[in-house]
């Protein structure tokens, strides 16, 4: 047996995305905690489907530690432009928690 691979796992969740399922994109993607040993590209992926699926809470708790996992890297630019996007996401999910934000 191959197990979960990759490759094959992102293109499904890519599908399921397109199809509007967030739920299955995020337990396909958990598929892939342990074979991508939750790097930051990973840990930012599992964010952005949190918050979309309206997991605001957890896709910020998930952002604080992959921040802290950054401070811990060397800054290669893979990991700044992580490191950018993950403090964006931040950012859109404060300003959608304020009142009156839809």
């Amino acid at each position: 047996t191959l197990g979960t691979v990759p490759t094959l796992q992102r293109r499904a969740i890519e599908l399921v995305l397109e199809q509007g399922d967030t739920a299955d994109a995020i337990a396909r993607l958990e598929t892939l905690r342990s074979p991508l040993r939750e790097n930051p590209a990973w840990k930012l992926q599992m964010a952005e489907l949190l918050a979309k699926d309206r997991r605001a809470a957890e896709a910020e708790s998930l952002l604080l530690a992959l921040e802290t996992d950054l401070a811990q890297r060397r800054a290669t630019p893979a990991n700044l432009e992580v490191l950018h996007r993950s403090r964006e996401l931040r950012a859109s999910i404060a300003a959608a928690a304020q009142p009156g934000a839809h």
